[in-house]
């Protein structure tokens, strides 16, 4: 079933078309090519960093929970597939937190009046949300998500390890 804010099947490709009708607005923001983007206002582009900003921390909460439930009651056998299940969280969270949406959306507001007064509420959450961007920036999606991968199945293997108290396989583990 389509989603009124979702595209039709046939204009996105593979895993992305199930995950736009499935999750809708956690797919990055991108409109359509060939799409007149509009110009938004200091006011709009604050809303819309705000909101963005708390369906990412919803959506990384979702990562708080598997990762919680990794350690409190999740069998022994299941780490394959929590560690693809935070791996594929951890790429969504940051495509939404490195959306290039984004960075117009800061600029908008940092140009504005809204953030004059440097220890106005705006102007700190501002600065946070740019420090944030800038920082996952850096990060390619990739390493995101083999890091979150590898922490699970590592954890693991840590776990086994203690309990037999023989700790020499686990080396391979810390370089990766």
């Amino acid at each position: 079933r389509e989603c009124a804010s979702s595209p039709p099947l046939g204009t996105l490709h593979g895993r992305r078309a199930i995950l736009s009708l499935f999750y809708g607005s956690i797919i990055a923001h991108q409109p359509p090519q060939g799409t007149h983007v509009r110009t938004v206002t200091p006011e709009q582009a604050y809303d819309e960093l705000i909101r963005l900003s708390r369906d990412a921390a919803v959506l990384s909460s979702c990562v708080d929970l598997l990762e919680w439930d990794e350690e409190v009651t999740m069998p022994r056998g299941g780490s394959e597939h929590r560690a693809s299940q935070l791996a594929l969280l951890a790429g969504l969270v940051h495509d939404r937190e490195t959306d290039p949406r984004l960075d117009e959306l800061l600029a908008t507001v940092e140009a504005s009046p809204l953030v004059v007064y440097a220890q106005s509420a705006p102007a700190v959450k501002m600065r946070e949300l740019r420090r944030s961007f800038a920082r996952e920036r850096r990060l390619p999606k990739r390493l995101v998500e083999e890091s979150a991968r590898v922490a699970v199945l590592a954890t693991q293997q840590w776990l086994a390890a203690r309990e037999r108290n023989e700790f020499k396989g686990f080396g391979r583990w810390i370089d990766r």
